[in-house]
């Protein structure tokens, strides 16, 4: 049931837009985090899925320290977003 929240979760904003979120702020984490502050959880949680893709882990402490100037909505976005990673790296050990 999680996996399919974050499919659904795929769909509210344009892959474009989001993929421009996460590729104009790639090296400088505090930059991306402020960028996803006037959006909500949904957009935060695709953002940080396409910097993932690009090799920043949602766990990269650089990451994480820009994470303590986000908005509540991305924090929470993170929170997510890192225990459905926990996850899915849980079961792919298995």
């Amino acid at each position: 049931m999680q996996g399919l929240t974050l499919a659904i979760l795929f769909l509210v904003l344009p892959a474009s837009a989001v993929c421009g979120l996460a590729g104009e702020s790639q090296s400088d984490p505090e930059r991306f985090i402020r960028s996803l502050s006037p959006f909500d959880e949904s957009v935060a949680v695709q953002a940080l899925y396409e910097l993932s893709q690009r090799g920043i882990g949602p766990m990269s402490t650089a990451l994480v320290e820009a994470l303590e100037g986000g908005t509540p909505a991305v924090k929470r976005a993170s929170q997510r977003f890192v225990e459905e990673w926990r996850a899915t790296e849980r079961a792919r050990i298995r």
